[in-house]
């Protein structure tokens, strides 16, 4: 059995335990879920108490559950929003997936992805702003703050990288499968606890919030052609058609329920999180078209050769003027500013 197969039998089996009834494993694994829940607060007390704040306000974007919340499409929303007001905004990130993953580097539009990691070269190439990859994220922030004009750092994926000083937390949330079973890590999906999101400045729920939650909309109405961005087509006109769905997101049921939604009728083929293509996964006998995710696309450009029937269906992030007026406050607050930027 090869390895990639190996890899989603074991995702799979992971998903019935922490999602669906696997009462005998969950049992097993318990004391070890305590064990970790335990370490992880004590590793969060350790580290916090001796991180260095920065000259310029650092908000983390994160999740306390393994998988895609929506991360990465919040940050770059807050990076156009803070652009709208007239901040200087700057992202570090892991680079999660990366070759020379413990090297510190600056993504431009132009980085190969596999230097660079997925999730950061889309964010390069979408908002234009500087980003740096690195494993300590500490090093990043004076990196960026030493080569570019910030006045605002947003950290994705951030929330347990608790060497990072942070001077607000958003926490994204899964408004479906929310925290599964609520246990943490093995036989849970939680990396902390769920009362950890009441230390979080802000929880953004992607789907139906709670209560003291604030309801992020992911829009995406056009697909782009892998192989030339600018050749574009409404979602809309493949509605009724049968598609490929080509994946490797943290939660590929998600984005096919949302092409279910628009009237698609789709095939999943999904892959694991971070998955590096090699070019025949959407190689298929007939001529249906196949979708993709932004994230996806990074990786593929210079693999789909002369094939045009790929495309990629961007998403974009959209907030409550509740959210976004409050985050605006907390973060003049926080920057020590007394008026220079406005909430609009």
């Amino acid at each position: 059995m090869s390895a990639l197969k190996l890899k989603t039998g074991l995702i799979h089996w992971l998903e019935q335990l922490w999602y669906g009834s696997r009462p005998v494993a969950r049992t097993l694994l318990y004391p070890l879920s305590c064990l970790f829940c335990r370490l992880a607060g004590w590793r969060r007390h350790y580290l916090q108490v001796r991180s260095q704040p920065f000259p310029v306000p650092v908000v983390v974007v994160g999740n306390i559950s393994v998988g895609g919340t929506g991360k990465t499409p919040l940050t770059m929303a807050l990076v156009a929003l803070l652009r709208e007001q007239g901040w200087h905004p700057g992202i570090v990130s892991r680079g999660y997936g990366r070759d020379e993953a413990d090297t510190l580097r600056t993504v431009t539009h132009t980085t190969p992805v596999v230097l660079a990691g997925d999730e950061a070269l889309l964010m390069a190439q979408e908002t234009g702003v500087p980003v740096v990859v690195a494993a300590r994220r500490t090093e990043a922030v004076t990196a960026l703050l030493a080569r570019h004009d910030c006045d605002v750092i947003l950290a994705d994926d951030g929330l347990q990288h608790y060497h990072l000083h942070r001077d607000m937390e958003i926490a994204v949330v899964d408004g479906v499968r929310r925290f599964g079973n609520r246990l943490c890590l093995p036989a849970g999906p939680l990396r902390e606890p769920v009362a950890r999101l009441r230390d979080c400045d802000f929880v953004v729920c992607q789907g139906n919030p709670e209560p003291g939650e604030y309801r992020m909309i992911l829009e995406g109405g056009r697909c782009h052609a892998v192989v030339d961005p600018l050749r574009t087509l409404p979602l809309s006109a493949l509605c009724g058609q049968a598609v490929h769905v080509v994946t490797a997101i943290g939660h590929p049921a998600r984005f096919q329920l949302a092409l279910q939604q628009a009237g698609l009728l789709c095939r999943l083929h999904a892959y694991p999180d971070h998955y590096r293509f090699r070019g025949m996964e959407w190689c298929f006998e007939d001529d249906w078209p196949v979708l993709m995710t932004a994230k996806d696309a990074v990786k593929c450009r210079h693999l789909v050769g002369a094939q045009a029937n790929v495309w990629y269906l961007p998403v974009r992030a959209i907030l409550p003027p509740g959210f976004t007026h409050a985050f605006l406050q907390r973060l003049k607050t926080a920057a020590g500013h007394s008026g220079e930027k406005t909430d609009g």
